[in-house]
C-alpha cells in the first residue's frame, strides 16, 4: 500500500466529512481509532495500515443521503432510515470501481454488520466477517458514540463501553476486540477529541 494511495483514500475521507456537520472528521477518527486498535492487537503494520485506510473510507456511501435526512434533527422515519442504511451498500458500490484497494473494499463496506447477522446490508455473520471488519465496526460504534453530533453531544467513554458491552454480551460485537478497547478506551477516546492531522 503506497503513500500515494493512503494520500488519496485521506483526501476521499476529508471530501466525505466536509459534506455534513454530521459527519466531520468522523472517517478520519474511525481510521485512526481503527489503525490504533489494529497495533494494540499486533497485527502486521502492513494490516494495520490497510485497516486505518478502510476506516477513512468507510462512509464513503454517505454522499448519497440528501443532507436534509443526513442531517436531521429530529427522529428519522422508517424510509429515511433504510435511506441512511444504504450508505454501506454504497460504499461499496463506489469503491469496487477501485480494484487495486483489494480486501479494503470489503473491510470499508461491512462496518455496520454485526457477528450475529443482526446488521446490515447483508446481514453477514461471524464466519464471514474478518479480524479487520470487527474492528472496525467497533472502532466506528465507540466514535460515533462519543463523539459530538449536531443533535447531541458526544457520551462519556465509560457510558459507550457500557452499551457497546450489551453487544458484546448478545454476540452482535467480537469480544476480543472489545476487551482491548476497553483496556485502552481512555487513550483512544483522547484521539477521538483531538483534531486530527494524520
Amino acid at each position: 500500500m503506497t503513500a500515494l494511495c493512503k494520500d488519496v483514500c485521506l483526501l476521499i475521507a476529508k471530501i466525505v466529512d466536509t459534506y455534513s456537520s454530521f459527519t466531520a472528521s468522523h472517517s478520519l477518527k474511525v481510521g485512526q481509532i481503527s489503525r490504533t486498535l489494529a497495533a494494540y492487537m499486533n497485527l502486521p503494520e502492513m494490516e494495520c495500515k490497510k485497516i486505518e485506510i478502510a476506516g477513512y473510507l468507510h462512509d464513503i456511501g454517505k454522499v448519497n443521503i440528501p443532507l436534509n435526512i443526513l442531517e436531521k434533527q429530529g427522529e428519522l422515519s422508517s424510509e429515511e432510515r433504510l435511506q441512511v442504511q444504504e450508505h454501506s451498500y454504497m460504499s461499496s458500490k463506489i469503491l469496487r470501481n477501485f480494484s487495486e484497494l483489494g480486501e479494503i473494499i470489503n473491510w470499508a463496506s461491512n462496518h455496520h454488520e454485526k457477528m450475529d447477522g443482526s446488521g446490515y446490508p447483508l446481514h453477514l455473520e461471524k464466519e464471514h466477517l474478518t479480524l479487520a471488519d470487527r474492528i472496525i465496526s467497533i472502532a466506528d460504534i465507540f466514535t460515533a458514540l462519543t463523539e459530538d453530533r449536531p443533535y447531541r453531544k458526544g457520551m462519556a467513554w465509560q457510558e459507550a463501553l457500557q452499551i457497546m458491552e450489551a453487544d458484546v454480551i448478545n454476540g452482535a460485537l467480537d469480544s476480543d476486540v472489545f476487551l482491548v478497547l476497553r483496556h485502552h478506551a481512555e487513550t483512544l477516546h483522547a484521539i477521538i477529541l483531538q483534531t486530527l492531522a494524520p
